[in-house]
């Protein structure tokens, strides 16, 4: 559902500047503003800063940093429905389990050959979405920089459809740094609860 393609700052080097302590003043706010100005570029809508979307960005980054991996998914994928709802596993699990949106409002039910399927409603790719970035210590500065992660961002296809999906209003955004110096960053996106299409 959200696209998986996935890239490594190790190409940034060319980044000059001496690494901070900490990131840059107000970096996840910068991220938001830099999208924003990708999304104007295209006369799409600015986006909103949402707590709860900034609470699953968030969790995914202090996630990523902990296993020390860039990933989408956690975990192993749920074996019940019971089960993929409390998990988080997928970014829309995340998302929908910050009471953003509700299950309802993207799944439905259908029985097959006896057993029950889940199965994402139409236009569920407009109501929650996400990229990250990992950026290791040798890739220098630029990892922890927002003009940097958005531009690799927006030279990546897949991150690029993401955050120009028209539909979205909102946004959160995540960052964590590990002990070693990788800078794990993470963005949500979504269309409010209730929200439909015109």
């Amino acid at each position: 559902m959200i696209p998986r393609t996935v890239f490594l700052l190790a190409f940034l080097i060319g980044v000059t500047g001496a690494v901070n302590a900490d990131p840059l003043k107000d970096p996840l706010k910068d991220v938001v503003a830099r999208i924003n100005v990708e999304r104007q570029k295209q006369k799409l809508s600015k986006l909103k800063i949402n707590d709860k979307l900034t609470k699953a960005a968030q969790s995914q980054a202090d996630w990523m940093a902990s296993v020390g991996k860039m990933k989408h998914l956690r975990g192993q994928e749920a074996k019940s429905f019971e089960e993929w709802k409390k998990s988080d596993h997928h970014a829309v699990n995340r998302i929908i389990n910050t009471g953003y949106i509700e299950w309802e409002e993207i799944f439905s039910f259908e029985v097959k050959d006896g057993n029950q399927v889940l199965l994402a409603k139409p236009g569920a790719d407009d109501r929650a979405g996400e990229v990250i970035a990992h950026g290791v210590p040798e890739s220098g500065p630029g990892r922890f920089q927002p003009a940097v992660i958005v531009a690799g961002w927006m030279n990546s296809p897949g991150h690029k459809k993401t955050i120009l999906t028209a539909p979205y209003e909102e946004i959160g955004v995540g960052f964590t740094r590990t002990k070693r110096g990788d800078a794990f960053w993470c963005v949500t996106f979504g269309k409010p609860a209730g929200k439909k299409d015109k």
